[in-house]
Protein backbone atom coordinates (compact mmCIF):
# COMPACT_ATOMS: atom_id res chain seq x y z
CA UNK A 1 0.00 0.00 0.00
CA UNK A 2 1.18 3.54 -0.69
CA UNK A 3 1.87 5.85 1.79
CA UNK A 4 -0.76 8.14 1.23
CA UNK A 5 -3.65 5.44 1.65
CA UNK A 6 -2.22 4.15 5.00
CA UNK A 7 -2.40 8.42 6.36
CA UNK A 8 -5.74 8.01 5.21
CA UNK A 9 -6.60 5.00 6.64
CA UNK A 10 -4.78 5.90 9.99
CA UNK A 11 -7.26 9.13 10.17
CA UNK A 12 -10.07 7.25 9.18
CA UNK A 13 -11.51 7.15 12.77
CA UNK A 14 -11.33 10.91 13.43
CA UNK A 15 -12.93 11.45 10.17
CA UNK A 16 -15.83 9.06 11.45
CA UNK A 17 -16.04 10.77 14.65
CA UNK A 18 -16.25 13.96 12.67
CA UNK A 19 -18.92 12.70 10.42
CA UNK A 20 -21.01 10.86 12.94
CA UNK A 21 -21.24 13.95 15.83
CA UNK A 22 -21.06 16.78 13.58
CA UNK A 23 -22.95 15.52 10.47
CA UNK A 24 -25.21 13.04 11.78
CA UNK A 25 -25.45 14.91 14.94
CA UNK A 26 -25.06 11.51 16.64
CA UNK A 27 -24.31 11.42 20.39
CA UNK A 28 -21.06 10.62 21.67
CA UNK A 29 -22.29 8.03 23.42
CA UNK A 30 -22.82 6.03 20.35
CA UNK A 31 -20.31 7.37 17.85
CA UNK A 32 -16.90 6.70 19.81
CA UNK A 33 -18.02 2.76 19.99
CA UNK A 34 -18.21 2.79 16.23
CA UNK A 35 -15.29 5.29 15.57
CA UNK A 36 -13.37 1.99 18.39
CA UNK A 37 -14.56 -0.64 16.01
CA UNK A 38 -12.79 1.10 12.87
CA UNK A 39 -9.95 1.64 14.61
CA UNK A 40 -9.70 -1.54 15.88
CA UNK A 41 -10.95 -3.09 12.70
CA UNK A 42 -8.07 -1.06 11.02
CA UNK A 43 -5.41 -2.88 13.31
CA UNK A 44 -6.31 -5.82 12.93
CA UNK A 45 -6.82 -5.98 8.75
CA UNK A 46 -4.79 -2.91 7.71
CA UNK A 47 -1.62 -3.18 10.04
CA UNK A 48 -1.93 -6.96 10.94
CA UNK A 49 -2.40 -6.04 14.25
CA UNK A 50 -1.85 -9.43 15.92
CA UNK A 51 -5.52 -10.23 18.33
CA UNK A 52 -3.73 -10.52 21.11
CA UNK A 53 -1.45 -7.50 21.37
CA UNK A 54 -5.16 -5.65 20.20
CA UNK A 55 -7.04 -6.72 22.84
CA UNK A 56 -4.41 -6.34 25.89
CA UNK A 57 -4.51 -2.34 24.09
CA UNK A 58 -8.13 -2.51 24.46
CA UNK A 59 -8.00 -3.71 28.02
CA UNK A 60 -5.50 -1.76 28.82
CA UNK A 61 -7.73 1.21 27.60
CA UNK A 62 -10.17 0.36 29.37
CA UNK A 63 -8.43 -0.07 32.93
CA UNK A 64 -7.08 3.34 31.90
CA UNK A 65 -10.65 4.76 31.34
CA UNK A 66 -11.95 3.47 34.81
CA UNK A 67 -8.79 5.05 36.60
CA UNK A 68 -9.21 8.32 35.07
CA UNK A 69 -12.88 8.55 35.65
CA UNK A 70 -12.51 7.07 38.98
CA UNK A 71 -10.18 9.51 40.36
CA UNK A 72 -11.94 12.30 38.36
CA UNK A 73 -15.08 11.82 40.48
CA UNK A 74 -12.94 11.75 43.62
CA UNK A 75 -12.39 15.48 43.58
CA UNK A 76 -15.85 16.59 42.80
Amino acid sequence: MTTGWLAFMSLLPIIVVGVLLVGMRMPASKAMPISFLVAAGLSLFIWQVPVKQATAASINGLITFVHVNHTNSFFK
